[in-house]
């Protein structure tokens, strides 16, 4: 009976391990099948925008996982003449499984949210985190507006400062980077001044970051260039702001409702030791652009478009929305891979510190290899998982910009930085 005990204690012990080691193979497949799911509806969703098809989308809503141990009973029974007695075995049996729901993500909340324009405070995150200005601009950017004479000062400012500072690294990698970029506008022959707009009533240029139009695509990064050599920089400003009346002891004593303050940005502080008086304080955060290369130049936040803060030099640049980057991928990738037959094929490059690299890089078939694969229309798109291009570090930014706007309760505006 020891024996016996002993050898199912074993089994038992067994048995359990083979369990935690299936539940963590489940999970970690799961991760994985998660993450290839969520690109390749992202990769399917770029697809559907370059043929100008309405989007879908859809999330793991719910994970269920299961796992355990249990008795099994084998019974084994002769038949046919002469046969004799039987058999009996007992052991246990490993069970296990992950479920999951999708739900398609399509209600009023989960809109308002992805048509949300990107606000200077998530573009500051980005910034901070050192992902690539100009995948930023690219990203971010619906267009930019300037005056003439802005313009001209931003322009000749930006030149002279290559000139001054050729030795640094950053500032020579910019600059490198706008001259290869005014030569590209060069060589076309007939793209010499970028849009002509109205603007805050004065004649104006317009920067469309406009992938299908080489044209006003080059002018677009070029300036976006410029604004780099300038020192385009978001940063957050803490203020402080008093609410209501000064207080004494005597209007707080018996009351609670100081403590009962769910806000974090509000605090109360003393004000004067004799006599003793307090006062609320809200804290706030604004986000403001700086060209720091560029003599008193400062960029401040604006709600609208077509707002402005007055005086000195202004720049408008006006964000996209996560729905409307989708869109913007879509285009780039109609740019690759032109719809219409007698398209010429073009990719659209960023420049990064050290080199240059695609936007975009999606291939119809594919190797075996690929980063993420779909079917689409009949046929099968691919992201190469080798090679020099940025495509899955702009699929991981827009997956997480998608999660940061993926709900509002409040109808979303057109939100523009405006540098004056």
């Amino acid at each position: 009976m020891a024996l016996k005990s002993s050898a199912a204690l074993l089994c038992l012990a067994l048995a359990g391990c083979a369990v935690d080691a299936r539940m963590a193979d489940e999970i970690t497949t799961f991760n994985t099948a998660q993450a290839q799911g969520a690109n390749q509806i992202l990769l399917l969703n770029i697809l559907r925008s370059r043929d100008r098809q309405p989007l879908a989308y859809s999330h793991f809503d719910v994970l269920r996982g299961s796992g355990g141990i249990a008795p099994a009973v084998s019974l084994s029974f002769p038949w046919g003449p002469g046969a004799r007695g039987g058999t009996a075995s007992t052991g246990l049996a490993l069970a296990g499984g992950v479920s999951d729901d999708v739900k398609p993500q399509d209600d009023q909340d989960f809109y308002r949210g992805i048509l949300t324009s990107v606000t200077p405070e998530t573009w500051a995150l980005y910034q901070d985190q050192n992902w690539p200005l100009d995948l930023l601009f690219h990203l971010f950017v619906e267009d930019i507006q300037v005056s003439q004479a802005d313009y001209a000062i931003v322009a000749s400012e930006s030149a002279r400062f290559c000139i001054d500072h050729a030795d640094v690294r950053e500032v020579r990698s910019h600059c490198n980077a706008k001259r290869d970029i005014d030569a590209a506008i060069a060589a076309l022959g007939r793209c010499d001044l970028p849009k002509r707009v109205m603007t805050g009533g004065f004649e104006g240029y317009k920067f469309g970051n406009d992938p299908e139009a080489e044209c006003d695509l080059l002018q677009f990064e070029g300036f976006a260039q410029t604004l780099m050599i300038l020192g385009f920089h978001i940063a957050g400003t803490d203020t402080t702001a008093a609410v209501g009346p000064v207080l004494t002891p005597g209007d707080l004593k018996g009351s609670d409702w100081p403590l009962r303050l769910n806000d974090p940005n509000i605090k109360i502080v003393e004000v004067s030791a004799n006599p003793p008086r307090y006062r609320f304080m809200q804290k706030s955060t604004s986000f403001s652009v700086h060209l720091a290369n560029l003599q008193q130049a400062t960029v401040n936040v604006a709600g609208q478009s077509g707002q402005s803060a007055g005086g000195g030099l202004q720049i408008h640049i006006t964000t996209r929305s996560p729905d409307g980057m989708i869109y913007y991928l879509g285009e780039v990738a109609r740019t690759l891979m032109p719809t219409d037959p007698d398209g010429a094929p073009r990719t659209i490059y960023i420049h990064t510190s050290s080199h240059i690299v695609p936007l975009l890089a999606i291939e119809r078939a594919g190797g075996s290899d690929a980063a993420v694969a779909v079917d689409y229309a009949g046929t099968r798109y691919s992201v190469p998982r080798l090679g020099h291009h940025a495509t899955m570090e702009v699929f991981s930014l827009v997956q997480q910009v998608f999660a940061l706007y993926n709900k509002a309760s409040t109808t979303p505006t057109t939100a523009a930085v405006v540098v004056n």
